[in-house]
């Protein structure tokens, strides 16, 4: 699989990857993401972040997502750096993305992450 980019945002299949005008990174991920995917999806966002500034929140859609696998879920939680103060807003509404929620909330025991129903709810919350 390889990594699309174009101006302020990476592709990696349909999962995109995204700076905002705010500041705000935009991550959209759908589909089941296992070790190798989580891989080349860390790479893009890394990439990005190199070519246009580190973000001041971060905001996951997380309505189509699938399922994660065990390793793909340590890389994400690698990137996390508590030190950063960076706030993340996880939103969605089906099952698989609850899960994932919740997941993220225990592990990470910080309180700069939330999960929110809405994308308004989780940008008001960045915002704030």
């Amino acid at each position: 699989m390889e990594i699309i980019y174009k101006e302020k945002e990476a592709w990696v299949g349909e999962s995109s990857f995204c700076m905002r005008q705010d500041g705000i990174f935009h991550v959209t991920t759908i589909g089941d993401v296992d070790d190798k995917i989580a891989e080349i999806s860390k790479q893009a966002i890394l990439t990005l972040e190199a070519k246009v500034g580190k973000a001041r929140g971060v905001m996951v859609d997380l309505n189509k997502a699938g399922k994660q696998s065990p390793q793909a879920r340590k890389i994400w939680k690698s990137m996390h750096k508590p030190e950063e103060n960076i706030k993340v807003a996880l939103y969605g509404m089906n099952p698989v993305s609850r899960v994932i929620a919740s997941f993220f909330l225990q592990i990470m025991a910080d309180k700069k992450i939330k999960f929110f129903k809405t994308e308004d709810e989780a940008l008001s919350w960045l915002k704030s």
